[in-house]
């Protein structure tokens, strides 16, 4: 995943970023779990609120409302799912690649 490694970062930081200022609404913070099989690595945003985030079509002028937008284009899929009354996983996932025959780096 080394060359998905900033656009997953900067994926990361959109929905955590959107559930700080979206849906954390009832003080209750939010859950962010990474996790990987053999297709893909997930990223998943668990939140409290009802607020279900969405894709908008900023203006020029506009200074925010880009970040879906944004994780769209960097990832290899996402979106948002209901998981009871007041709880939503809004999520994104990068496709593996298989490793080079190289010496791993640290």
């Amino acid at each position: 995943m080394a060359e998905h490694i900033d656009d997953v970062r900067v994926c990361v930081s959109e929905l955590t970023s959107n559930a700080l200022v979206h849906g954390s609404l009832t003080g209750d913070g939010f859950l962010l779990k990474l996790t990987t099989d053999e297709d893909f690595l997930h990223i998943e945003v668990h939140d409290r609120s009802a607020l279900r985030p969405h894709l908008r079509k900023p203006t020029d002028n506009q200074v925010s409302d880009r970040g879906l937008l944004i994780v769209e284009e960097f990832s290899d899929g996402w979106g948002v799912e209901e998981r009871g009354p007041l709880e939503k996983v809004a999520w994104s996932r990068f496709k593996a690649t298989p490793l080079a025959d190289e010496e791993p780096s640290c």
